[in-house]
C-alpha cells in the first residue's frame, strides 16, 4: 500500500486514539494532544509504512493531519 493510502485510515485512527488517552487519563492532557498525536503518528508510521525516515515523517505528518482533523471539526460542529 502507498502512503496515502494508509494515511487516509491512520488519520481518523490516532484522532480516535487521542481521544480515548484523553478520557482515560484523568488530569486535564490539553495542552499535550498535539505530541500525543505525533507520537502516535511516529509510532503508526513506523509500524505500518516501515522504520525509514520516509515512515516516520509520513506517520508525523499523519499526526499533524489529525491534530488539524480534530480542531477542525471542534471549530466547525462545536462552534468553538
Amino acid at each position: 500500500m502507498t502512503i496515502v493510502t494508509n494515511a487516509s485510515w491512520m488519520v481518523p485512527v490516532i484522532t480516535g486514539l487521542v481521544q480515548v488517552i484523553k478520557t482515560a487519563v484523568a488530569t486535564d492532557i490539553t495542552r499535550w494532544v498535539p505530541l500525543i498525536a505525533v507520537v502516535l503518528g511516529a509510532g503508526l508510521g513506523a509500524l505500518i509504512i516501515g522504520t525509514s525516515v520516509a515512515g516516520i515523517l509520513a506517520g508525523v505528518i499523519v499526526g499533524l493531519g489529525a491534530v488539524g482533523l480534530f480542531e477542525f471539526g471542534k471549530t466547525t460542529l462545536a462552534g468553538k
